[in-house]
């Protein structure tokens, strides 16, 4: 996909997290030091999707097999998705799958609450110093994040987190 920013981890879980923890994440930390039990604790998560405490915040870490990961905007039913790839030819086909329009989604099974800009990075690094990422700007507020496997054809898998606006009455 042109312009689209694909991330994957050295072999652990990605993690997203708003800007204002990144401070607080110290990923593997140094040999003997406690911090590292950040990193140790996301690789403890066994959900493709799931909630992490960082401080006074909250993170997503996502596991699973190492799959590359983009935040694709806009998705049908959503406002973005975090879309992890499994298979595909090349980014074409997965563009294709993206934009032909993904099924409807699941029940959500998760809130989060978005309170400023988010990085996705690999949770081996500490917050700051993540040599690559993807930011995630979604407006301040609470999501239903939903997540399905999406293949569209035999050649394709989409492994999809899409985060729909949660709207007050």
């Amino acid at each position: 996909m042109t312009g689209t920013e694909w991330l994957e981890s050295g072999g652990g879980p990605l993690i997203l997290l708003p800007h204002i923890l990144l401070p607080e994440w110290r990923g593997t930390g140094s040999t003997g030091d406690p911090i590292s039990q950040d990193y140790e604790r996301a690789c403890q998560h066994r959900e493709l999707l799931s909630p992490i405490t960082v401080s006074k915040g909250t993170g997503l870490v996502l596991s699973g097999d190492v799959l590359p990961c983009a935040w694709w905007e806009p998705i049908a039913h959503a406002e973005g998705a975090l879309v992890r790839w499994e298979y595909a030819d090349d980014e074409a086909d997965v563009e294709q799958a993206l934009r032909s329009g993904v099924p409807g989604p699941s029940d959500p099974w998760l809130a989060y609450e978005v309170v400023g800009p988010l990085r996705l990075f690999d949770s081996a690094w500490p917050g700051n110093e993540a040599p690559e990422f993807v930011e995630v700007d979604l407006p301040l507020g609470t999501y239903h994040v939903t997540s399905e496997w999406v293949r569209p054809s035999e050649r394709v898998s989409l492994l999809v987190h899409r985060f729909k606006r949660r709207v007050l009455v």
